[in-house]
């Protein structure tokens, strides 16, 4: 296997990973926070997990320079904008936003080698099957 299917997999099981821990801040199972409420909590929860659950879906299925571009920059929104909005939060940093970083980390570092290497070329055989 070539080492950008290795990073395109990892992408993927970094994204479900992610994912999966969103779901628990949104099924309430951790607490995120003491100025936010469980509706709140769920709400915010379950909608980064399925923004992650969707790329963890669309990267399994097409292999687009552009996609790669835009799952980028949209992560690195999403990390900017936790570190920004930190001194507004209480605690400023918890374990479950340090947590989610730490997988979101090198899953940015994954789509930006995606989107910086061309895909193989296709064999034949798959060209015509």
């Amino acid at each position: 296997m070539s080492k950008r299917k290795v990073v395109g997999w990892t992408t993927v099981g970094l994204s479900g990973l992610t994912a999966l821990l969103y779901l628990l801040i949104g099924f309430n199972a951790v607490t995120v926070g003491d100025n936010i409420t469980p509706s709140e909590q769920r709400a915010f929860g379950l909608a980064a997990a399925a923004v992650f659950s969707v790329g963890a879906i669309v990267a399994t299925v097409w292999d687009r320079r552009w996609l790669w571009i835009a799952g980028a920059v949209g992560l690195g929104l999403i990390i900017m904008t936790y570190f920004n909005l930190a001194p507004e939060r209480d605690p400023q940093f918890e374990l479950w936003g340090i947590l989610i970083r730490v997988v979101q980390a090198p899953l940015l570092a994954g789509l930006i080698y995606l989107a910086a290497t061309r895909p193989g070329q296709r064999s034949s055989q798959a060209q015509t099957g």
